[in-house]
């Protein structure tokens, strides 16, 4: 049993314990609202990280993967050397920059690219321009490629139209070919588009091939690239700074978009299956 008392509390007391019980309630309120904005604020970031993945992997989910090059190279040499560059033509020598904007059926732009000068691969070879594996939507599209000299003149142009389709794989080529100006001065050059679309069956369905500019430890090469989008299962060291990245997301035309675009890799590629006939 409680033995109830009454308690005299003068006008003073009173005024200093509503005081302190108004205190209590402002401290009380002030703390919800702080616990309420850190929680929010930490949804918030945990939805726009979960947002970023998933944009990246369906950011390309009606592209095509096409890698975008261009070259001029010499035929029919004097020398034989592998890269000719004394026997272009005084216009082919002036080349600089080479550029490819897309244009839809109907001759809408759709984009340019400037390609960046690379080193040549092949005999002959005297420029060579490339941007990698870069996204292209769906539809009838015009490539048109314009090699101009460093002044943005215009030397040689050429286009060629095709069908793309969601997730193919894509290799483009304007090739530039001169006959050696000390065999024949006054042949005239030819301007192609060389066009590869991939077979599904040309290239393993799950795997990358990725150069690196800089050596990198095996789990910082897969963190990265699954910040990035890639849900890796396996990574093999190759020769030098080569890996072959196995994943499982998502399809390899959406992979090597994406790593063409992490500044880290000197180039991404499909892995190529190599048919040998007996």
């Amino acid at each position: 049993m409680f033995n109830l008392k009454s308690v005299r509390i003068d006008r003073n007391e009173s005024n200093i314990i509503g005081a302190v019980m108004n205190k209590l309630v402002i401290l009380l309120a002030f703390s919800f609202i702080i616990t309420s904005c850190a929680t929010g604020m930490a949804n918030n970031m945990t939805e726009k990280n979960v947002i970023s993945i998933v944009h990246l992997n369906t950011d390309f989910l009606k592209s095509a993967a096409v890698e975008l090059s261009a070259s001029v190279n010499i035929v029919n040499t004097t020398t034989g050397a592998d890269t000719p560059t004394d026997e272009a033509s005084e216009k082919v020598s002036k080349i600089a920059s080479a550029i490819v904007s897309l244009f839809d059926e109907k001759g809408k732009f759709i984009n340019t690219f400037n390609l960046k000068k690379v080193t040549p691969t092949i005999k002959g070879e005297i420029l060579k321009f490339s941007v990698g594996f870069v996204p292209v939507d769906t539809g009838h599209i015009n490539f048109k490629f314009v090699f101009s000299d460093a002044n943005d003149k215009v030397f040689y142009e050429t286009s060629n139209k095709i069908e793309i389709k969601a997730k193919s794989i894509i290799k483009m080529n304007g090739q530039l070919n001169q006959v050696s100006a000390k065999k024949d001065p006054q042949a005239p050059e030819t301007l192609n588009v060389n066009i590869n679309e991939m077979n599904e069956n040309s290239y393993v369905p799950n795997q990358l091939i990725i150069g690196l500019k800089d050596e990198m430890k095996d789990n910082d090469l897969k963190s990265l690239l699954e910040k990035n989008g890639i849900k890796v299962t396996e990574i093999k060291k190759g020769i030098l700074k080569n890996y072959t990245v196995t994943f499982s997301d998502p399809s390899v035309a959406e992979s090597l978009i994406i790593t063409n675009k992490i500044n880290q890799f000197d180039y991404s590629e499909p892995n190529g299956i190599v048919n040998i006939a007996f």
